[in-house]
């Protein structure tokens, strides 16, 4: 295993790597060390020997009245990059593995930054590159009663595309699903657009059909409002189209959106205030084999307005012409890490 891949191992289980660590922080808060030995400011940064295999600090990033912390920075030599958990440097067992004491002996420097953001509720306007993992688990019903379940990975990635609606680029959004069983993969894309407030605005649904509201036939529905307000609580209309054929809707459903004041949430990657936002969709076939087929779809997501959602869970019921159920498909996802 090369030296770099080594790093990455250390870095991965929260150990350095250097004998040399810089702790850079920016306007908006400090970084303190949990024995008090080093309390790092924007104007003063911390640069720290490490000379032996008994250093073990734990690092923690303090916001500033207004300020909020978004997570280490990820860069490169970055230490505990994507996480908003207190950091944890250790050299405790290095001397087992030969080539950790040899970066232990070298010159190389590693950084700890924070990042530090305003408070506030506007949403974040994503941009391609943009990266939230999870972990969390699905679940299976059959009609019968019986419920199957498997543990996966998350991966929600943002992309740019070339087209604008309503003179706003179009956004690609996909969220792809990874079994830890067997590493299977179930990608899920769809599009979307914000507003300069940061408003998300679905624009499809992941079966590639557009998204139109009958009352203007204005492609695109909100799913966040932004500012996220609590109390916000909306209900409308909402028609699925094909792309080939916009004019002949494929499905018609009753949307309605929630939003709740900000609470303490705990997922894997931090600790955050989020705001509870919650929609139900009951959706209704119209054309084909499967007119009559009911969707009753609900999701709960905890948004962080600078992340994104941290925490989700969704419940999809169907249901056939004569109401008997067909099945169940469920998730519930944590955020592990971001990389903006």
């Amino acid at each position: 295993m090369s030296f770099y891949r080594w790093i990455v191992f250390a870095v991965a289980v929260l150990m350095i790597t250097s004998c040399k660590v810089k702790v850079v922080v920016p306007e908006g808060g400090t970084v303190t060390s949990a024995s008090g030995t080093y309390t790092c400011e924007p104007e003063k940064p911390c640069k720290i020997n490490v000379v032996d295999i008994f250093f073990d600090e734990t690092f923690t990033a303090n916001p500033a009245n207004g300020y909020e912390f978004h997570a280490w920075k990820t860069q490169d030599k970055g230490l505990c990059g994507g996480k908003a958990t207190p950091c944890k440097l250790s050299t405790t067992g290095f001397e087992d593995f030969p080539k950790l004491m040899a970066a232990l002996e070298s010159d190389e420097v590693f950084y700890l930054s924070p990042v530090f953001v305003e408070r506030s509720d506007t949403l974040r306007t994503f941009r391609e590159g943009d990266i939230i993992t999870y972990n969390g688990t699905i679940s299976s019903g059959a009609p019968d009663g019986s419920v199957s379940k498997a543990k996966v990975k998350a991966v929600r990635e943002f992309f740019e595309t070339e087209n604008t609606v309503n003179n706003f680029k179009v956004m690609l959004h996909q969220l792809t699903l990874r079994l830890k069983s067997d590493g299977s993969e179930f990608p899920e894309a769809s599009y979307y657009w914000q507003d300069p407030d940061g408003a998300w605005y679905d624009l499809s649904d992941t079966g590639a059909n557009f998204i139109i509201d009958p009352r203007t036939t204005e492609f695109g529905a909100v799913g966040y409002p932004s500012p996220l307000i609590p109390g916000t609580d909306q209900t409308f209309r909402l028609q699925l189209v094909p792309p080939n054929d916009i004019r002949n809707p494929i499905a018609s459903a009753k949307f309605r959106l929630r939003v709740s004041s900000p609470k303490p949430v705990v997922v894997p990657l931090g600790t955050f205030q989020a705001y509870k936002v919650s929609s139900t969709i009951d959706l209704e076939i119209l054309v084909g084999s499967s007119a009559g087929t009911t969707v009753n779809l609900e999701q709960t997501h905890w948004v962080v307005p600078h992340i994104g959602p941290v925490k989700t869970e969704s419940l999809q019921k169907t249901f056939d012409p004569r109401g008997a159920d067909l099945g169940t498909f469920g998730s519930e996802l944590e955020a592990i890490s971001i990389n903006f």
